[in-house]
């Protein structure tokens, strides 16, 4: 949404050179939010404006929108969950919470009551990929040109966190895509277009990440790539946060396989560090 501010505090925003986070790192701070509120643009660059964290007026706030959800300040004057309004109501709400804080709304770019964002479907019960991009995926006719193999792992690669073993199980198709390879479509080529579909067609909905909750990182590599996933007991069952893999470079390949586990092991703990980093956490391998 366009934001416009009607404070002379504005003269308090100033310009940070701070990178934008990555989109994926941002899911992770909307546990069991269910309404999120577009920002496709703003009147300020957004990646490098920063306020001062006592004007913050949503939570979290991100380079990429706005969530807007209940605080101390929105408990205290409504006792109902803002999930439980009806909609029209949940607007209301937002629009009066917003004015409150010196800032307005251009209701003819905003966007309310959202479950999709960037492409993720996000609920109480965790994230997952949008229908249009597992179709996208899963209607991809049989590439004919290295070009073409390039486009579908890209739509592939968007979805890249709901799949395990996304880099050994695509390694056929990355090989098509090198500038010295013959384009031959052959079994194992088929083999991997059809279970990279089978399996985004099959992603599970993920948690969201809980910094109490009990934490583990599994590590396992193969000859052509590492990979990882994090899960964690959420109620009672391990839910999975994030799967992540990577494909291992000519040399990498030439590791012996011990190697390549302890490899894999260090590069985990680098992926997941946001996640992970100054908590207890279990790292596991089964490399004997």
């Amino acid at each position: 949404m366009i934001i416009k501010c009607l404070s002379s505090s504005c003269s308090q925003c100033r310009r940070s050179h701070l990178p934008c986070k990555h989109f994926a790192a941002v899911f992770d701070n909307f546990d069991e939010i269910e309404v999120f509120t577009s920002n496709p643009m703003l009147t300020v660059d957004l990646c490098s404006l920063h306020t001062k964290e006592e004007d913050l007026i949503t939570a979290p706030t991100t380079t990429y929108m706005d969530i807007i959800m209940n605080d101390e300040e929105a408990n205290d004057t409504e006792n109902s969950q803002t999930e439980d309004l009806e909609p029209k109501t949940q607007e209301l709400r937002v629009r009066s919470f917003i004015k409150n804080k010196n800032f307005d709304l251009f209701k003819f770019i905003c966007e309310f009551n959202m479950s999709k964002v960037m492409g993720h479907v996000l609920s109480g019960r965790g994230i997952g990929p949008e229908d249009v991009k597992v179709k996208a995926v899963v209607e991809a006719r049989e590439p004919r040109t290295s070009a073409e193999v390039r486009n579908f792992l890209g739509l592939v690669n968007y979805s890249a966190r709901f799949i395990s073993d996304l880099a050994t199980i695509s390694a056929p198709l990355r090989a098509l895509t090198r500038k010295d390879a013959t384009f031959t479509w052959g079994k194992d080529e088929q083999r991997s277009f059809d279970e990279l579909k089978r399996r985004l067609a099959n992603a599970e909905t993920l948690g969201y990440y809980d910094k109490s909750a009990l934490t583990k990182v599994i590590a396992d590599a193969s000859p052509v790539g590492l990979g990882a996933v994090l899960i964690q007991e959420q109620n009672g069952e391990m839910r999975i946060i994030s799967y992540a893999s990577r494909s291992l470079s000519d040399t990498e390949r030439r590791y012996s396989q011990t190697e390549k586990e302890a490899l894999d092991l260090v590069w985990a703990c680098e992926r997941f560090h946001v996640y992970i980093y100054g908590s207890q956490f279990e790292l596991l391998t089964d490399d004997k």
